[in-house]
């Protein structure tokens, strides 16, 4: 069921990225997870799983689906809602399951734990 992508490292030049949320050096990312959900979609998107048109589509899909239930939309919300489509076209595709999805979350919830309690 899982398509495995070769490991190789992709160049990501700022300026050439499908995105508008940037500051003067670069994209902003509150938490850890925001840049690795963020880093996922593009590499998945530049090694051709799926096209940005289709994500833009779906984002915007999610944002309003998430209006629809209550999200007051003031921007804090944006990489649930990224995330939430990264897992739609992870699944969409065949490139995981659902319980691999879960079970790597709860990996990267224990890292970003093990930090936290690494800087106290």
């Amino acid at each position: 069921m899982n398509n495995q992508m070769n490991a190789k490292t992709v160049n990501l030049p700022f300026k050439t990225l499908p995105c508008s949320k940037t500051e003067a050096e670069g994209i902003v990312f509150n938490e850890p997870w925001e840049a690795r959900a963020f880093g996922l979609a593009i590499a998945l998107n530049q090694n051709g799983l799926f096209e940005w048109k289709d994500w833009v589509e779906r984002f915007n899909q999610q944002i309003q689906l998430a209006q629809a239930q209550g999200d007051p939309d003031l921007g804090n919300t944006y990489y649930n809602h990224w995330l939430l489509t990264l897992e739609g076209v992870l699944l969409d595709n065949d490139l995981l399951s659902l319980e691999e999805i879960k079970s790597r979350e709860k990996l990267v919830l224990n890292e970003i734990k093990n930090i936290q309690n690494l800087a106290v």
